[in-house]
């Protein structure tokens, strides 16, 4: 009986000690974590390290939070659970592929704005100068605006690829906040 019940404190150990460690957010220690607080204009992003009492302590590699910092480095920011409005839990990254598919979706909305201001600001420059010779004076005139398009996302979706590959942005779950 002994036995079943040292076997069940060490199988229940680890589940406890991980529950107590979890602090004031229910998250553990070495979660990555995005806290928008009270006192800072900007999110602080980083990874929890301690939780004293209600203080978190996040480990940060931004060089906005590190107050007036010119570079990166790590730091360590200590922020009291009430003046935390909104917390959010890192979900992962994107796959290469998939932030890349994003990056040139993005580059191909770019192309069709880049194209369309450009054909808009190209009729206004051109207003009572436009002559029947030249195709590309008439709004209306589709295989043109499809050149400029196509000439323009041949830039634009290859360039948004290749910085969404290399980039994948992280994903973000929002924390519900305890009540206080």
């Amino acid at each position: 009986m002994r036995r079943l019940a040292l076997l069940g404190f060490l199988l229940l150990a680890p589940v406890l000690g991980a529950q107590a460690s979890r602090g004031p957010l229910g998250v553990a220690i070495g979660t990555r974590l995005r806290l928008q607080t009270v006192t800072r204009e900007s999110d602080v992003v980083g990874t929890l390290v301690a939780t004293l009492g209600d203080t978190l302590v996040l480990q940060t590699r931004d060089a906005s939070v590190a107050a007036g910092a010119t570079d990166l480095r790590v730091e360590q920011v200590a922020l009291p659970a009430d003046q935390i409005q909104r917390a959010f839990v890192s979900a992962g990254r994107e796959s290469r592929a998939r932030s890349g598919a994003r990056g040139a979706a993005y580059g191909a909305v770019f192309a069709v704005g880049l194209t369309v201001v450009g054909r808009a600001f190209g009729k206004l420059a051109d207003d009572g100068a436009s002559s029947d010779s030249d195709p590309d004076a008439d709004w209306s005139d589709r295989p043109s605006f499809v050149r400029a398009l196509g000439t323009v996302a041949a830039v634009t979706v290859p360039f948004g690829a290749v910085v969404g590959a290399f980039r994948p942005h992280t994903r973000w779950a929002e924390l519900p906040l305890r009540s206080r």
